[in-house]
C-alpha cells in the first residue's frame, strides 16, 4: 500500500491557504489604493466619535475575517486528514 503524504505537503493545502490569505488581504482593503483614498476623504468629513466607532467596527470585522479564514483552513486540514486516513480493520464475528 502506498504511503499517504501529510496534508501540508499537498497542492490543495497551499492553494487554499493562499486563497485564504489573499481573500483576507482583499477583504481588509489593503489591495485597493483607490478605496483607501476614498475612505480617507470620507473619514475626514465624519465627526470624531463616529470615526472611533467606525474604526472599532472595521477592526472587529477584519479580525473576524482572519479568524474565520484560519478556522476554515484548520477545519479543512483536519477533515482532509480524516479522509486520507487508512481505514481501520473491522472484524465481524458471527
Amino acid at each position: 500500500m502506498a504511503e499517504i503524504k501529510p496534508g501540508y505537503k499537498s497542492t490543495e493545502f497551499y492553494g487554499s491557504a493562499a486563497a485564504t490569505i489573499l481573500g483576507g488581504i482583499a477583504g481588509s482593503g489593503l489591495l485597493s489604493p483607490d478605496m483607501t483614498n476614498l475612505a480617507n476623504n470620507a473619514i475626514n468629513q465624519i465627526p470624531e466619535a463616529v470615526q472611533i466607532i467606525d474604526s472599532l467596527f472595521d477592526g472587529a470585522i477584519r479580525l473576524l475575517g482572519i479568524v474565520f479564514g484560519i478556522g476554515t483552513q484548520i477545519k479543512y486540514g483536519a477533515n482532509r486528514a480524516l479522509a486520507k486516513k487508512s481505514p481501520e480493520k473491522v472484524v465481524i464475528r458471527k
